[in-house]
């Protein structure tokens, strides 16, 4: 009996997640629900509106294709440069500009970009690389050794 119960309500859950199920009136007083439109010339009340619609266009899941698809190509490429331009510090402020060895030898956003220009103009291609910063990992080592 307790297999037949679930068997329905997951049978139930799975029509309304499909947007295809209905209340309609039953020959009782109460109401009945089906999972396709019945022609008896009873008035069809949708059970949501928002079902009615097509996923898509409330839930915004095709925008979030994209924008994973691109987050994805993003870290993917990131990958794929050399260490150094991965791991380059860019330049906050104006102040960093002036000083930058007191701003991790920052650099700016145009110099690290020409710079990327100029590495693949001279046949850089892809190199996967995925190892750690050694001082990064020294500083690791000593704060949690």
């Amino acid at each position: 009996m307790l297999h037949r119960t679930l068997l329905s309500l997951l049978l139930v859950v799975a029509a309304i997640r499909k947007g295809q199920t209905f209340f309609v009136p039953s020959s009782s007083s109460s109401w009945r629900m089906t999972t396709r439109p019945i022609d008896d010339g009873a008035t069809l009340i949708p059970s949501s509106a928002l079902q009615q619609q097509s996923k898509n266009s409330y839930d915004g899941s095709e925008h979030g294709n994209v924008l994973l698809g691109l987050s994805l190509l993003a870290s993917i490429w990131i990958f794929s440069i050399p260490p150094e331009f991965r791991r380059a510090y860019f330049c906050a402020t104006p102040s960093c500009v002036q000083q930058r060895a007191a701003c991790n030898d920052c650099v700016t956003f145009s110099e690290w970009k020409t710079q990327l220009g100029e590495y693949y103009r001279n046949g850089g291609g892809i190199q996967f690389d995925f190892s750690i910063d050694p001082k990064t990992k020294q500083f690791w080592a000593d704060t949690l050794g």
